[in-house]
């Protein structure tokens, strides 16, 4: 039986397990709901709504703040929404934690990025 602690086990260690376990079926669900998210920001940019796109990957962002691929994502998604220096941000920070990503390089050194003002 699953509730059944093993033999010589300390007291409350069922509710340690089960407790753990709803904490990594919460992870699961998490990271699940975030994969539904990216994957709607990828549909709103195909779809040409880079505003959409953007609320999408920053939602993301705010969950997995380490996610370089949906932080790449949300600063192209600003940079079509008009805001190259939210973009610029964002692609310094994939820098910070990844030196010498491509995608941050390049959109680093994309025209739109490069004219506009760093913001203060």
């Amino acid at each position: 039986m699953a509730d059944t602690p093993p033999a010589g086990s300390e007291p409350g260690a069922v509710e340690h397990m089960a407790l753990s376990e709803l904490a990594d079926r919460g992870r699961l669900r998490m990271r699940a709901h975030a994969a539904r998210m990216f994957n709607n920001g990828l549909a709103a940019a195909r779809n040409g709504r880079p505003d959409l796109a953007r609320d999408f990957f920053a939602a993301c962002v705010l969950w997995y703040p380490h996610d370089l691929d949906a932080r790449s994502a949300l600063a192209l998604a600003c940079l079509e929404s008009g805001d190259p220096n939210t973009a610029r941000e964002h692609w310094e920070q994939v820098l910070d934690q990844h030196p010498g990503d491509l995608k941050a390089l390049r959109g680093l050194d994309s025209p739109a990025v490069r004219s506009a003002a760093p913001a203060d």
